[in-house]
């Protein structure tokens, strides 16, 4: 069974190609920097999820040293245009 990895796995791409993947029979470890109650209103799959910061490099690799995923998906991103002006340092370099 192949195993993969989605960053940003409760945005609206990251729950479509985690279903499209668990119905593919992948194991599916989803991660998402806040999980709160997940509604789930057009049924699809949802994947076991992790609270991780992706910008803390060490969790990062941390999580794909233990989960030895076969793919990688990564569509996490910041979803506030105004937060990005607010603090530019976390998302330009």
């Amino acid at each position: 069974m192949a195993k993969s990895l989605v960053f940003g796995a409760t945005g609206q791409d990251g729950r479509f190609i985690s279903d499209l993947l668990l119905k593919s029979k992948h194991e599916v470890l989803g991660i998402s920097r806040n999980i709160q109650s997940q509604k789930n209103h057009l049924n699809l799959m949802l994947p076991r999820l992790v609270t991780l910061d992706i910008r803390n490099f060490q969790n990062v690799k941390t999580i794909i040293e233990e989960f030895c995923p076969d793919y990688i998906f990564i569509l996490a991103s910041e979803s506030s245009v105004s937060k990005s002006y607010e603090f530019p340092h976390l998302y330009v370099e």
